[in-house]
């Protein structure tokens, strides 16, 4: 994958990043670099060699982080992505270990997807095409333990159901309105209710 994100502890796992992370690790603490002041530290890897990721941002957790903690370390992350113009995949594998105060592994994927999509909306309809921006093509969760993946998946479908509404929300918002007039929204509504079969909707003219 293009990105890949993990936790501090996974480096013990594998040979090849333990040996070749490591330094760079050291080095980027000491000169502190990129620091969330808070509870974490964000480091990014570039262009690693033998690596399949471009880049690798590793996260550093010195103790539990509460909402605004895991929303800022979010907020970090995508600061590090942003300048990619072409369109990305993000791998995460630190969701499990990454500790949120009274908060579980659904509200955490889930406010991952919320929030870098939140971030990466462009209402781009009416640009010139050739405008650069991130796009992401997929984000991929890993996760081995077998009892636990119907959270995932159940967070996942939920969040991308939510990101779409978001999206179309904002889109309908951003349109001049010389284009999202009166008649425009009624037919957007007719529409919605075409799909949605437990949506009524109900159409009132100026008599009404």
């Amino acid at each position: 994958k293009d990105i890949l994100i993990l936790d501090i502890s996974k480096l013990e796992k594998s040979v090849f990043l333990k040996k070749n992370i490591s330094e760079k690790i050291k080095k980027h603490l000491e000169n502190t670099l990129y620091y969330n002041k808070n509870k974490t530290n964000i480091i990014p890897i570039y262009n690693l060699d033998k690596c399949n990721s471009k880049l690798i941002i590793i996260i550093i957790q010195k103790k539990n982080d509460n909402y605004k903690d895991y929303i800022n370390t979010i907020t970090c992350i995508y600061e590090i992505i942003k300048n990619n113009t072409n369109t990305i995949s993000i791998t995460c594998d630190f969701i499990n270990e990454h500790n949120i105060l009274n908060r579980n592994i659904y509200w955490k994927i889930k406010q991952f997807i919320l929030n870098i999509n939140n971030k990466i909306y462009d209402f781009c309809y009416l640009k010139q095409k050739n405008e650069k921006k991130i796009t992401i093509d997929s984000i991929t969760f890993i996760e081995k333990k077998k009892q636990i993946l119907d959270i995932y998946n159940k967070a996942i479908n939920d969040s991308n159901h939510t990101v779409s509404s978001v999206n179309y929300s904002k889109n309908i918002s951003n349109l001049p309105s010389n284009i999202c007039t009166p008649s425009y929204i009624s037919n957007e509504a007719k529409k919605i209710c075409k799909y949605y079969k437990k949506i009524s909707t109900i159409i009132l003219n100026k008599k009404d």
